[in-house]
């Protein structure tokens, strides 16, 4: 897998995992809205060998702590690492800039992203009722501080 940061030739592939991983996607122009803006880092992962998207996401910075906003992995691509190198990537952008902690939303029945998030350092912080909209669900608060990230890391090697 090769990260890069995302470019209009990528958009439509990077529809049709939104659609096919969220109950509310995104639509087409929104993404490419988020792609455009300045203040937000969107990479995707890339195969190295026929340039397939594998997975993207969207986040930004507010002061110190990064807000994962999107993340999403087409399904041919999961339990890869894909997910993992993508964040890490974030991390890595981040932290030159004084980054020091992270927090997303997940849905609470998403066992097996709660499950890497959980891996990777990421604690439940709280469940926001009805995130995804009155009657479609959940969703965990998960914090992460980057220290801890990387002392897992380290301590890993």
């Amino acid at each position: 897998m090769i990260i890069r940061s995302v470019s209009p030739k990528y958009i439509n592939e990077i529809v049709k995992i939104e659609n096919d991983s969220f109950i509310s996607p995104w639509p087409k122009q929104v993404l490419a809205d988020y792609f455009k803006k300045s203040g937000f880092f969107c990479n995707v992962a890339v195969d190295g060998h026929d340039e397939e998207v594998a997975g993207y996401s969207i986040s930004t910075l507010v002061y110190d702590e990064i807000h994962v906003f999107k993340i999403a992995v087409s399904s041919c691509h999961r339990r890869k690492g894909v997910a993992r190198e993508l964040l890490s990537d974030t991390f890595n952008f981040y932290e030159k800039m004084g980054a020091l902690s992270v927090i997303l939303e997940v849905r609470t029945t998403n066992v097996p992203a709660i499950a890497l998030y959980e891996k990777l350092g990421f604690e439940i912080i709280r469940t926001r009722r009805n995130y995804y909209g009155r009657g479609k669900g959940d969703a965990y608060v998960m914090g992460l501080a980057l220290d801890r990230y990387y002392q897992k890391l380290l301590s890993a090697t």
